[in-house]
């Protein structure tokens, strides 16, 4: 089953909301991350399961200001994942780094690093931000319609 497909099951994923309110960025975490990747991330980095996909939380809530929605990361070098990732494990950044690209969570495509998988797995968090995006512009234009419709109630009051 692809990653699409199962961000369409009724299963809802774990959210982590920073803390601060509906404001702040989240990823999700679905079931399905605990599959072949993350085994082969925890046997490279010699971890559990759980301490490796700590790792990924990590990797991916950088991201969230450091990636586009296709998981393009921008203006970012591979040095400065290992800085991001620095301290989040006792294990050494630059090994990190390297077994997740050798586990498939981050590629390389020509000079560009990718998040790997990252428009499907944080689909949702763009798909909110489209949608804030929208409402506060539907918004805007209903309360400037309003406002326009006042000002011309009150223009034809005092004329008559």
């Amino acid at each position: 089953m692809d990653l699409k497909a199962r961000s369409r099951k009724a299963e809802a994923p774990a959210e982590i909301l920073c803390e601060g309110g509906e404001g702040m960025a989240w990823i999700s975490v679905y079931q399905e991350v605990d599959g072949p990747k993350l085994r082969r991330l925890a046997r490279l980095l010699e971890t559990s399961k759980a301490e490796s996909l700590g790792i990924l939380n990590f990797l991916w809530f950088w991201g969230m200001n450091n990636a586009d929605e296709t998981g393009k990361v921008l203006e970012a070098s591979r040095e400065d994942i290992e800085d991001a990732l620095a301290g989040t494990t006792r294990i050494r950044p630059e090994a990190v780094v390297d077994a997740l690209f050798e586990a498939g969570w981050l590629d390389a495509s020509g000079d560009d690093i990718l998040i790997h998988d990252w428009d499907q797995w944080q689909e949702q968090w763009y798909k909110l931000q489209r949608t804030r995006k929208n409402n506060a512009e539907r918004m805007r234009r209903t309360v400037h319609s309003i406002c326009g419709n006042i000002l011309m109630s009150v223009t034809m009051t005092l004329i008559v």
